[in-house]
């Protein structure tokens, strides 16, 4: 790993920029997108993507206001957080991700409802079609619900991509070198950052943390 750094770090994962520049991130918590008989894998595409800031608007009231009469975003994403659940549930076999966290919410004062929730939807699939059948089908369901409890939801736009190709010479060169499988992923996140930036990136993927094949791939592309 000579003259290679380690320029972010997380849980499950590290982003290393070799001596030549390349950005290589080391993941073993996406071992899952492996086939069964490989050990390690050069992820050359990242799944098309896309981040939703839900904001969830109501009217506090007291504790004591029985349901028929409040207006509780509360309510409302919690329900959306289940669309989301539900709609991965369904198309999983698609290998569709998809989740509704980050999730917030506002009481103006001590004894009263919420008035503001919010929330992230995040959705990542192999294909732009999948993906967006997700997102319109949560976001009919919140919208549905927020008319039921009367409420209100909002919802901006975070960040969407397609699938992202990541540096053709060094996914090959890491592949021959190591005898790596090529794989896409709907992970690989902080090189996914990197090559959106337009600097060369790729993702190696590990069934376990082993410092000799991490040594073989810096140097591969070092």
């Amino acid at each position: 790993m000579e003259h290679a750094v380690v320029v972010e770090s997380g849980p499950g994962s590290l982003l290393w920029r070799s001596a030549s520049g390349v950005l290589v991130e080391i993941a073993d918590d996406l071992a899952g997108v492996l086939p069964s008989s490989a050990a390690v894998g050069v992820v050359s595409v990242a799944w098309p993507r896309g981040r939703w800031a839900f904001t969830f608007r109501g009217d506090p009231l007291p504790y004591e206001a029985p349901m028929s009469v409040r207006a509780d975003p509360a309510l409302t994403c919690a329900m959306t957080v289940l669309a989301a659940a539900k709609q991965a549930n369904l198309r999983a076999g698609d290998g569709v991700r998809a989740t509704l966290g980050e999730v917030a919410s506002l009481e103006p004062g001590y004894g009263l409802t919420t008035e503001v929730a919010t929330g992230v939807l995040d959705v990542r699939a192999p294909s732009e079609s999948a993906r967006d059948a997700v997102v319109d089908a949560v976001l009919a369901q919140a919208r549905a619900r927020a008319d039921r409890d009367r409420t209100r939801v909002e919802v901006d736009v975070e960040e969407v991509h397609g699938a992202l190709t990541f540096d053709e010479v060094a996914v090959r060169t890491m592949v021959d070198v190591l005898g790596a499988v090529e794989v896409g992923s709907p992970g690989a996140d902080r090189a996914a950052r990197a090559a959106r930036r337009g600097e060369p990136a790729l993702a190696l993927v590990l069934r376990r943390r082993d410092e000799r094949i991490v040594r073989a791939a810096l140097a591969a592309v070092g």
